[in-house]
């Protein structure tokens, strides 16, 4: 069986980005290793998107991750989702995202 490779979506642009972090959080703990991957997918202030490592989510809030974005997140454009992830899994919050 190929482990599918899961886009666990999370961060947004609505006042609820903290509730999509924890949500995402737990998520990804909860996945099962065997049959996935998480792949961590930030979504930024302005709606641009990161794959992001897992380390930046388990310690840090969404103003902490934006401000770390540049050096230690891969920019991804929502055309090459499909090359990066198998499935997405949205735990956006709020506006833009419920």
């Amino acid at each position: 069986m190929d482990i599918l490779r899961i886009g666990i979506i999370l961060g947004g642009m609505s006042s609820e980005k903290e509730v999509s972090l924890n949500s995402g959080r737990n998520v990804y703990d909860n996945l099962d290793k065997d049959a996935y991957t998480g792949v961590p997918i930030f979504m930024d202030n302005d709606g641009r998107l990161w794959i992001i490592p897992w380390q930046m989510i388990s310690q840090n809030t969404t103003i902490d991750i934006n401000e770390q974005l540049h050096g230690a997140a891969k920019r991804i454009f929502y055309e090459a989702l499909k090359a990066e992830i198998d499935f997405a899994f949205i735990t956006l919050h709020g506006k833009y995202g419920d």
